[in-house]
């Protein structure tokens, strides 16, 4: 459940709002997407890739928590929310946990001074816990 900021629903007047009240929003700009892929690359870099797996590994370094352990819980939560909020369907279609996942390149983009992403895949440690 998200919560609103008072403050912030002020900006909103100025937008063009959908059916649902939110505001319409381009696909492919910033977070909105209207390709499956493409939310799974966004969710898999952003929260798995450089959030967690930074929290991983403080956590194994500062109380011993092997990592392992740590996505094993990751997993297991993913899986209850979907069944709690019934979005195991939703899930399966973002594919999260496919042996491999592609990544953006963000350095070697950086190096090569490349004019579109550039991607490489990296193992995917949820495939680990596929049924």
């Amino acid at each position: 459940m998200c919560a609103r900021v008072p403050e912030r629903q002020g900006r909103r007047a100025g937008l063009p709002q959908s059916e649902s009240g939110l505001p319409r929003r381009s696909p492919d700009r910033y977070y909105w997407s209207d390709r499956v892929d493409a939310l799974r690359e966004l969710v898999m870099d952003t929260l798995f890739i450089y959030n967690l797996t930074e929290v991983s590994h403080l956590l194994n370094l500062h109380y011993g928590l092997p990592e392992p352990v740590f996505w094993r819980k990751i997993h297991d939560c993913l899986g209850r929310y979907a069944r709690r909020q019934g979005l195991e369907e939703r899930h399966r279609q973002i594919g999260h946990a496919a042996r491999e996942i592609l990544t953006e390149s963000l350095m070697r983009g950086k190096l090569l001074d490349a004019r579109e992403e550039l991607h490489h895949p990296v193992r995917n440690v949820f495939a680990d816990f596929r049924a």
